[in-house]
């Protein structure tokens, strides 16, 4: 499927909605979690990609991409692996928020630290990643509107 909005379309995923203002990706195989983001990004009226492996984060065009939700593992590599897909040679990177099922509060510090924009538990409520979304646009001036 050929789209013109894309450089390099014979090798690229497609964004669901690539001219949104508000660009969402969600890497994750647990057909649970992806259950749980569904619901709750279909009433925050966003409409993410999927994506399940950190190879397919290095085949989409990221300068289009806002936000980044991902698992702490996936089958071929870890956050880090899509932090480093979603964010490299970009000036303005995509906001990563890591879903943690073990780590540490000083690994959690350290991510963030380095670049992860939040870390939430695995298990956090619906109303955290909520807040998570909306103080992201906030920092976000393109997605005010």
């Amino acid at each position: 499927m050929a789209n013109a909005f894309f450089q390099n379309p014979s090798h690229e995923i497609p964004l669901r909605s690539p001219r949104s203002i508000w660009n969402v990706v969600v890497v994750t195989a647990d057909g649970t979690m992806r259950s749980e983001l569904e619901r709750l990004f279909s009433r925050l009226k966003i409409d993410p990609s999927w994506l399940s492996k950190v190879d397919e984060c290095r085949k989409i065009q990221r300068d289009l991409v806002h936000m980044v939700f991902t698992d702490e593992f996936l089958s071929d590599g870890d956050y880090w692996d899509v932090y480093s897909a979603m964010t490299r040679g970009l000036i303005t990177k995509p906001k990563i928020v890591v879903f943690s099922r073990s780590m540490s509060r000083a690994d959690r510090e350290q991510a963030e630290r380095s670049g992860v924009f939040a870390v939430l538990d695995r298990t956090c409520s619906p109303a955290t990643i909520e807040w998570t979304v909306i103080f992201a646009k906030r920092k976000h001036p393109e997605a005010r509107t």
